[in-house]
Order: structure tokens, then sequence, then C-alpha cells
């Protein structure tokens, strides 16, 4: 069995809900800035692209801190930050005339997800290491 341990079903549960939130995503930008030159189709291949990089990466900068490796864990960030912001660069790069408002919003969620995976993140780490129990992820 390809995922036998915890923690990588744990990671592939992970990976998951990214590819969830990346098609909800994915709906908005169609509903609300297709009129401004951002082509749904191409944001949900950029999104979709990066959610996979995005959701592998995350997965092993937790895996790494975890395991005391701070220099992977910083070696992870970089492509995992770049997954994370991947898809907002493309918004505002294909955009053309972007309400201001798009620009607040896309921030704003941008912030607040960064926000909300850096803390789920440390409680995963901290509770694992209470535990002695590894965190998720994958090819570890």
């Amino acid at each position: 069995m390809l995922f036998r341990s915890r923690r990588d079903r744990l990671a592939l549960a992970w990976l998951g809900a990214v590819f969830v939130w990346s098609v909800v995503r994915c709906a908005a930008v169609a509903t609300w800035l297709s009129n401004y030159g951002v082509d749904p189709l191409w944001y949900l291949v950029v999104d979709l692209s990066s959610s996979l990089p995005y959701g592998l990466c995350s997965a092993q900068v937790i895996g790494a801190l975890f395991d005391g490796r701070h220099r992977a864990a910083v070696a992870w960030a970089v492509p995992t930050v770049a997954a994370f912001l991947a898809p907002d660069v493309y918004i505002f790069t294909a955009g053309q005339a972007l309400p201001w408002l798009t620009y607040v919003v896309v921030g704003g969620f941008a912030g607040v997800a960064a926000v909300v995976a850096v803390r789920a993140g440390r409680r995963r780490l901290v509770a694992a290491q209470a535990a002695g129990v590894a965190p998720s992820g994958l090819l570890h």
C-alpha cells in the first residue's frame, strides 16, 4: 500500500483540501473577474498546476520542522511560497483595469490564508511534537 503511514494519509488529505480550495477559487474568478481579462481556464491551469507543488511542499515544510531539519524546512518553504502566490500573480498580471476592490479582496484572502496556514501548521507541529507522532509529509 502506497500510503501506509498516518503521516502519508494526512498529507494526502491535505492535498485533497488544497485541490478543493482551488476549484472554489476558480469558480470565483470565473464569476467575478472574467470580464476584466482574467481567463478562467488559464486561471484553472495555473491554480491546479500550482496546487500540487503547494500541497506537497507545505507538507514537507511541516515534516522537516518536526524532524528538526530547519535548513530543509527553509528550502521547502521557497517553492511553497512560490506555488501559493502563483495564482494571485496570474490574476494581477492578466487582469486589465481591475477594480481596486479586487486587489483588496485577493490580497486580503492571500494574507488571511497565509496566516491560517502558518498557524495551522504550527499547531500541528506543536501537537505532534507533544504526542511524539510525526505530522503529515509525503516523500519523507
